[in-house]
Formats: structure tokens, sequence, C-alpha cells
């Protein structure tokens, strides 16, 4: 049997294909994780049923483990602080995503927030135009504040 030679996706070390000419990681540990983390990943990305498999399974494990997470925590203070501060950057990355000068409807403040940053009073409104606008049926206005309140002009 002719011997191929080939190197390892993963490590780059010389791989020797016996049997499969389709070979492509060693056979040490670490690039057959590589090799099967990569097929879960694409597998996840790609296959409903499987989703679907993968979140039931998830679902009955935290059933019958529910403190889990917590007391892994607990034990591990300083990967738990570093997943933290990970966690920061990762925020920080996906609200850059969403650029502040981008229309949304769904990224609205909730009624509650609107309340405490506009008071009561009235208010001219002007349309201003933004030509990076990602939404065409959304519009950006600046507000003027005419009156602080409308007790000042007698209507309430």
């Amino acid at each position: 049997m002719e011997k191929i030679k080939k190197y390892c996706v993963h490590c780059h070390q010389p791989l020797v294909c016996l049997r499969n000419p389709q070979q492509r990681y060693c056979e040490k540990k670490k690039c057959q994780n590589a090799r099967k983390n990569l097929w879960r990943k694409h597998k996840k990305a790609n296959d409903k049923d499987y989703q679907a498999n993968q979140r039931r399974s998830n679902k009955t494990w935290h059933q019958c483990h529910p403190g889990y997470w917590r007391q892994y925590r607990q034990s591990n203070p300083i990967y738990t602080q570093q997943n933290r501060e990970k966690q920061k950057i990762r925020d920080k990355k996906r609200s850059d995503l969403n650029a502040s000068h981008l229309a949304k409807s769904d990224a609205s403040p909730t009624i509650k927030s609107l309340r405490s940053l506009i008071k009561p009073g009235f208010y001219h409104i002007v349309p201003v135009t933004q030509p990076n606008l990602a939404k065409s049926d959304a519009l950006i206005v600046e507000i003027a504040v005419i009156t602080s309140s409308s007790t000042q002009l007698g209507l309430q």
C-alpha cells in the first residue's frame, strides 16, 4: 500500500495517510479534538435537527445540575474574573457593531427610561438629514426646548 505524505491541518506536522487519502488531521489528541470541534461547529450552523437535539440535551443537563455554574464560579474566582473582563470586551465589540448613527426601530429605549430623559414641555422638532442612515423610513430629528413646562403657558 502506497503511503501519501501530507501535513496535519491543525499542528502542521507531517501526516502519513495509510488508509484514507482524504485524511487531514494526525492522530494526536489535540488535533482530533480540533477536527471534532470544527465538525460540531459546522453541524450546529447548518443542521436544524442537530441544533434542536443540542438545545434539548443542554436543557436536560441544566435541569439535572441546577447549581453547577454558580458553584463553579464560586470555586474558580480567577477564571470568573477573567471571563467578566473578556465579556466586557465582547460587549464593547457588539456595541461598536450597533453604531449609534444607525436608526433601528428595535433600538429605542424603554418608556420608563424615556420619561427620565424627556421632561414635559413644548419642543420644536426639526428633521435632520443623515446620508449614512441605514433605514430609509427612519427619521432623525433635533429636539429643542421651547419652554421648560406646559404650565408656564397655562396649558395642562
